[in-house]
């Protein structure tokens, strides 16, 4: 849960209503958000009170249509929430209709308003050019977390905003999803601090969208071109307001469409078809003539530079077909947790031009290439696997590279007897995800531990530079780290002779938080046993119950011996099963501090004894081998002998092993790629493994 500050307020909040509305509740929450802002900076008041003053110093109509610049950033995880380029340009052409008067649906518009029907002559275009100048479909695709928020530490890359309208599109928009409305969006008004400017909306709230009702965008951009609600700063639907402007008659507001209202001067309708109203009476909507006036008053005195034929230059809106540019290559997987031998489907989502040719590489992969869109790949070697994307069209091309899946062995690697303390090889072969590639990750480090020298640690502290300043990546650091998730995936464990039991780990976390409220960061413990195809909950460990170390108060946390702890997340439901992964999933809050995972085990009830469960592993390790293999042997007596054979089942290795010896160690950095068969043969039993190299 991020801190929403002020996100929503500097604005009037659009939300969607049910069929009734509670009063006493601020749907909008913009009154009190204000006063939040202006607490904050309290110049803000000067600003408010001038723009007030000044957006009726004249009024402002022409026949010139003033071109406002766009870009669309778009938020989001690789999901529904990555909103289609033919969706934007339709939400683009809808709100031009209804800024320039153009929508044939004004005959529904009721009487008293037919002749107040306001054209603005203010159109909303694309930009061609970045602040760089490098050419822009308008549209900025941007994969990060804070398509979970939508508040205002979530306008990431942010363009010039007193060059372009950004308007920014995620899953969200700020924290208005409770009580009896859902927030779809919110602006800013003019002489915002500059860094908050623009617009946020729901990804599904934009044209075709789920929670599209026609006129959100219309609504925001009102309120980001000087207008207020028709009630004025008050709550809606409590007491009749004003919004100073004359041709806006007094209303308290409403939700619903009661196109008769006269509820605040009898005998006077009230325009509850108005864009900056609430109610909901489907798409004919209106400006009045004089709102219209002051939209173009305030973007020619409030926002001068917006719509000058310089800044057109600048931003590439001095032109109505925009130029085709050089695609921007992005893709991602469709799961990123796989065996050898499962299908893993990877989706194309580059952007930034209308056609491309593709061209995929995976290595390891069957097929290692392809140029189709969405190309289903099976990988027979375990590991990451670092897949390329290369879009091409006449402009030129592109390149991602991302380390995409990680592949399994699909076998197992160690059993219940194996106690992981990061104190070896045996520790790297633990994968740590990032998916987002996000500066917080896991690491085996040697800072603190349970027991011994090493331990995992996700560093989420960071010693910000007290000089940096917002806008800057560095001074948003703590209001962008909540959300973010970093995952910790055992290898495979076989369990097939587990009983019944626990998985066992010592961690310590320590917060940055003061208060408990304010605690929202929770580490999640999560099981497999189909490859990562699906992962079942088994623990959540948040506020209390997730801190050992206390508020850190923003230092460096490294846990004493006092600070760590034990917990146990029962795996009953997993015993039995030969191939089963465990998953540590942090999911940041904006106050995390560092968190520690040591001494990873299994305190369980087995079918046989531990000398009989030790004697049917056969523990390799790492695997994937690239230089070394070792391998963990049970009782050794001298008569025994270690083989290794290739997939044609040609032996490539063998040796015998001295008395006592326990762990083994094989050069294969000259080895061929591909699978490993392992045999550990003695009188009295065959044990066997693979390997990957």
């Amino acid at each position: 849960m991020k801190k929403l500050l002020f996100a929503i307020a500097l604005t009037g909040g659009f939300l969607v209503q049910g069929q009734s509305h509670q009063h006493g509740v601020e749907p909008c929450g913009t009154q009190q958000a204000y006063e939040d802002l202006m607490e904050r900076y309290p110049d803000l008041e000067i600003r408010r009170d001038a723009l007030i003053q000044n957006s009726f110093r004249t009024s402002s109509t022409g026949d010139t249509v003033l071109v406002i610049p766009v870009v669309f950033h778009v938020l989001h995880e690789y999901g529904t929430e990555n909103i289609s380029k033919t969706r934007i340009l339709n939400e683009i052409d809808r709100m031009n209709e209804y800024f320039e008067k153009l929508n044939a649906d004004t005959t529904q518009i009721v009487p008293a308003f037919q002749g107040l029907i306001g054209k603005a002559n203010i159109e909303f275009r694309l930009a061609t050019k970045d602040p760089a100048g490098n050419c822009t479909d308008g549209i900025n695709r941007i994969a990060t977390q804070e398509a979970q928020f939508g508040d205002y530490a979530s306008k990431v890359d942010q363009w010039a905003p007193d060059r372009y309208l950004n308007i920014y599109t995620a899953k969200v928009a700020g924290s208005g999803s409770t009580g009896p409305g859902l927030t779809l969006a919110y602006a800013t008004f003019p002489g915002t601090i500059f860094w908050y400017d623009g617009i946020m909306c729901r990804a599904d709230a934009v044209f075709g969208g789920s929670n599209d009702d026609g006129w959100t965008l219309n609504h925001e951009a009102g309120h980001y071109l000087g207008l207020l609600h028709p009630w004025g700063s008050g709550q809606v639907d409590i007491e009749c307001g004003d919004d100073g402007i004359s041709d806006t008659p007094m209303t308290a507001g409403s939700f619903a469409c009661d196109l008769d209202k006269d509820d605040c001067n009898p005998g006077t309708i009230e325009n509850v078809q108005n864009f900056m109203d609430y109610a909901d009476c489907g798409l004919p909507q209106m400006f009045t003539t004089e709102q219209a006036s002051v939209m173009r008053e305030q973007l020619i005195f409030e926002r001068p530079i917006l719509p000058t034929p310089s800044n057109m230059a600048f931003t590439g809106t001095d032109v109505t077909s925009a130029p085709e540019c050089v695609p921007v290559a992005d893709f991602h997987p469709g799961r990123t947790f796989a065996c050898v031998g499962d299908n893993v489907q990877f989706f194309d989502d580059s952007y930034q031009a209308n056609g491309y040719t593709l061209a995929w590489t995976f290595p390891g992969g069957t097929p290692a290439t392809s140029s189709d869109a969405n190309p289903n790949v099976v990988f027979n070697s375990a590991g990451w696997k670092d897949v390329t994307l290369t879009v091409t069209n006449a402009q030129g091309s592109s390149t991602a590279v991302k380390q995409a899946v990680h592949i399994s062995p699909s076998w197992a690697v160690f059993g219940p007897d194996h106690v992981e303390s990061f104190e070896d090889e045996k520790g790297y072969y633990w994968r740590m995800e990032n998916f987002l590639d996000n500066e917080q990750e896991f690491t085996i480090e040697g800072q603190a531990a349970s027991d011994g020298a090493k331990s995992v640690r996700l560093k989420n502290w960071k010693n910000v530079n007290p000089g940096a300043q917002i806008p800057s990546p560095e001074a948003w650091y703590y209001d962008r780290l909540g959300g973010r998730v970093d995952r910790l995936v055992s290898p495979p464990y076989d369990l097939s002779f587990v009983q019944s039991g626990d998985l066992v780990f010592d961690f310590a976390y320590a917060t940055n938080a003061a208060f408990p409220d304010d605690i929202t960061e929770r580490l999640r413990v999560l099981v497999s046993v189909n490859c990562g195809v699906t992962w079942s909950t088994r623990l959540t460990l948040d506020e209390g119950d997730l801190v050992t170390g206390g508020s850190a108060g923003g230092t460096n946390f490294i846990p004493s011996s006092s600070d760590w702890a034990t917990q146990t997340v029962n795996i009953g439901t997993v015993s039995g099963y030969d191939h089963v992964m465990f998953m540590f999933e942090f999911i940041s809050g904006d106050l995390s501090n560092n968190l520690y995972i040591d001494n990873i085990r299994f305190d369980a009830v087995v079918s046989i004894d531990e000398n009989e469960l030790r004697a049917t592993n056969l523990s390799v390790y790492p695997n994937p081998a690239e230089d070394r293999l070792f391998i963990e042997l049970p009782a050794v007596n001298g008569n025994e002998t270690l083989m290794i054979y290739n997939t044609a089942g040609q032996l490539v290795y063998e040796t015998s092993a001295e008395a006592n010896v326990t762990k083994m160690e094989v050069e294969v950095a000259d080895w061929a790629k591909g699978i490993y068969h392992v045999q550990w043969v003695s009188p009295s039993n065959t044990l066997q493994s693979k390997f990957v190299h």
